[in-house]
């Protein structure tokens, strides 16, 4: 399951382009469940609270288990717009040797 609403959430970042569409709106409920599912099991191994209910408990942990999902699309998505610092049809050679100029400069 936590694969499926990955790549509908890559699908959703694919086809809206824009922060205000609905796949935006599900990426900000899932951020804030799972927000709130990973304070409630941090608090409950801390002993700070007690989940009563095992219900509650495998709700909390179905939903931790999605972050790293939802962590990937969005990394995913940050990487699809950066810049690149080469360009791509550059030579191999070109690029390392630009490559190392940057690494000299970084070290002055």
């Amino acid at each position: 399951m936590p694969q499926e609403i990955a790549v509908a959430l890559s699908t959703c970042a694919s086809a809206d382009g824009d922060d205000t569409g609905p796949c935006d709106a599900l990426r900000r409920r899932l951020v804030i469940a799972i927000s709130a599912a990973v304070e409630k099991l941090t608090d409950e191994a801390i002993g700070e609270r007690v989940i009563q209910h095992e219900l509650e408990l495998r709700a909390c942990i179905s939903l931790a288990r999605l972050a790293p999902a939802l962590l990937r699309s969005a990394a995913a998505e940050q990487r699809k717009n950066d810049t690149p610092i080469l360009p791509p049809d550059l030579p191999p050679e070109e690029a390392y040797r630009l490559l190392a100029e940057l690494d000299r400069c970084r070290q002055l």
